[in-house]
């Protein structure tokens, strides 16, 4: 026979029921108040952070807007469709015919651009203003030309812009002559004063400066380290010279020689002679190699040139020497042997010529 099944204990009483009893891993009641003051920081913290956070951003955005802004209107500057129409206008003067300036004339640089004022509204015979809106500005566009003499002018040309039609010429160009640059118009500190380094005084190169600078000339373009320590007197044997390669010969002319007065002697400073370094400009015609040499009879300063400052050492003696070069406008900087290379790729070793150009025959001349 089957068992009879034991019937389950009932609760007796429900008051015997329990609202909540411990759980496994619940936090002890020290914990639960730091949890719930860590709740409170957050809450409270979000709350005073809210209007600070949006302040902050209210700042971000006006700060690039106006950057934005600021961008624009720098594009702006120049209105490119005003600038096109007045240099669409101007080529078409210039190629006129018969041409509206000596020979053939060319555009040398676009100037920038003036907007006019526009007038004030006008006023009838009551003293009542009417105004006038106009949905256009008026624009000077600037430009630069010149002519088949070699004459500069200015050319303005007036247009009317505006942003939905785009842009209109209404008169021009006008044509002003640029003053030509005259240097005895330079005011300078006394009549022995430099034009061309300030600071300096004009001197006449002395023989012995002219052949220091030829020795300086052939050297450089020799291609020969060694052959330009030898031409500077440089008594260092650690310094290379980087030198011109590939030149069948070269022309020096000295065209400006100045000094300064700290290197002058008192007994010689009234007559205006450097008794010190020097500095001189000078140009260089060169012929390089495969290149065709210029036809008999050419004047050499019509053929293209290079051109240096030169600072040129005992001056006042019969042996001068080139001890550094740069660029024009540099010769007042310019230090003894700043142009050495110190290493071991140019010690004592000449730097080979290439071989010349398949263009034609070459002839060495150095």
């Amino acid at each position: 026979m089957a068992k009879p099944k034991k019937k389950p204990t009932n609760i007796s009483n429900w008051l015997d029921e329990a609202d909540e009893v411990p759980r496994r891993r619940s936090l002890a009641t020290k914990d639960r108040a730091r949890r719930q003051r860590l709740y409170r920081w957050v809450i409270q913290g979000s709350v005073i952070m809210m209007p600070i956070t949006l302040v902050m951003c209210l700042l971000f955005a006006a700060s690039a807007s106006g950057h934005r802004t600021s961008s624009s209107t720098q594009a702006a500057s120049v209105d490119v469709k005003g600038r096109t129409a007045a240099t669409l206008s101007l080529q078409q003067w210039l190629r006129s015919k018969p041409s509206p300036v000596a020979g053939t004339g060319e555009i040398v640089s676009y100037d920038g651009q003036t907007e006019l004022q526009k007038p004030a509204n006008p006023t009838d015979q009551n003293g009542k203003v009417t105004v006038i809106s106009a949905p256009y500005t008026t624009e000077l566009q600037h430009f630069t030309i010149t002519d088949g003499l070699g004459q500069t002018f200015t050319a303005d040309v007036t247009v009317a812009s505006d942003k939905t039609f785009g842009a209109t010429v209404l008169a021009g160009p006008a044509l002003l002559p640029v003053p030509a640059a005259d240097s005895a118009s330079i005011q300078t500190e006394s009549s022995s004063a430099s034009g061309t380094w300030p600071g300096f005084y004009d001197t006449s190169a002395s023989g012995a400066v002219t052949s220091a600078v030829n020795v300086w000339a052939q050297a450089f373009a020799k291609g020969d380290s060694p052959s330009m320590r030898l031409a500077m007197q440089d008594k260092q044997s650690s310094h290379g010279y980087q030198t011109l390669r590939n030149v069948q010969s070269v022309t020096a002319n000295v065209t400006t020689a100045a000094f300064n007065f700290g290197s002058v002697a008192a007994n010689s400073a009234s007559q205006g002679k450097s008794t010190g370094n020097e500095i001189v400009r000078v140009t260089l015609t060169v012929l390089w190699k495969g290149n065709p040499a210029p036809a008999a009879g050419t004047d050499p300063s019509t053929l293209p040139s290079v051109t240096y400052d030169l600072l040129v050492q005992s001056a006042n003696t019969s042996a001068p020497a080139v001890v550094a070069w740069g660029s024009p406008g540099t010769g007042p900087t310019l230090q003894p042997y700043q142009n050495a290379l110190v290493g071991s790729a140019l010690q004592g070793t000449a730097v080979a010529p290439t071989a010349a150009p398949s263009g034609g025959s070459a002839t060495t001349g150095n």
